[in-house]
């Protein structure tokens, strides 16, 4: 394993896998995380050939790291953010994630509340937003997107202000997010959500900034465990989930030595 220290600025991680693609080197697992602090970046990677890629790295002037006790704080980032993987609110951005597809970091969600299918309020719905925040959470953090098709067409959020009674716009969607969090029992993971309405296009979509749980594990109110694998929430088995939390939530976190 490999650790390099990087300035917290975008593309610092693209110069990285340039100087590795370019000598055929494979960066075949990967952990990002963020000493704000310091205003630095720890990259701690896996390559196919780790010593020719710890020397390439260092011929290019790159700072690695030999020991790694990471603080908590560290860690409560969220790395779809922090290392500026897109500019918060920026529209151009969010409709290059849109057209990108989901993906490990990022989830799209047609409607908080209103069944696109049999057209009335399905309580359902917000319980798998709930799913993907609790999976960004037990993960490595990320974004859900609401008012965005699964293809990454914007829909937009007028069908789910329609089913809002007398508060049909922001204030009463705000009202009901809450209500789902809070029904959902996640209303104490909430320090780990920003939230915020976007507007693409003259259309509002809604977006959650989710960081990973530093501390322990999320759970739904219902006792399922979620994690996030590619670009899909995954329920892990109770055997799976032992291992999981095992291993995610050490009591010690030396990530290397």
């Amino acid at each position: 394993m490999l650790a390099i220290e990087l300035p917290h600025r975008p593309g610092q991680l693209l110069k990285v896998a340039e100087h590795l693609g370019k000598h055929h080197i494979n960066i075949e697992h990967s952990f990002l995380t963020v000493e704000l602090p310091k205003k630095k970046a720890i990259v701690i990677m896996e390559t196919n050939d780790p010593n020719k890629a710890e020397k390439i790295l260092k011929d290019a002037g790159f700072n690695l790291c030999k020991e790694i006790v990471e603080p908590p704080e560290s860690l409560a980032t969220p790395l779809a953010t922090e290392l500026e993987m897109y500019p918060r609110g920026d529209k151009e951005e969010l409709i290059k994630i849109m057209a990108s597809g989901e993906s490990s970091f990022f989830e799209f969600k047609s409607t908080m509340r209103y069944d696109i299918h049999t057209h009335i309020v399905n309580k359902e719905l917000g319980a798998e937003i709930c799913k993907s925040i609790a999976a960004f959470m037990n993960s490595n953090g990320g974004v859900v997107l609401i008012g965005v098709n699964a293809d990454g067409t914007v829909r937009g959020l007028d069908d789910d202000f329609k089913t809002l009674g007398k508060l049909q716009n922001k204030d009463g969607f705000l009202l009901a997010f809450s209500d789902i969090i809070t029904s959902w029992d996640m209303l104490e993971y909430t320090p780990l959500m920003d939230y915020y309405f976007a507007d693409i296009d003259g259309t509002e979509i809604f977006v959650v900034e989710v960081r990973r749980s530093v501390k322990r594990e999320a759970w739904l109110e219902r006792g399922e465990f979620y994690i996030r694998a590619a670009s899909s929430d995954r329920r892990l088995n109770p055997r799976q989930t032992t291992m999981y939390i095992n291993e995610r939530w050490p009591r010690k976190r030396h990530l290397i030595r």
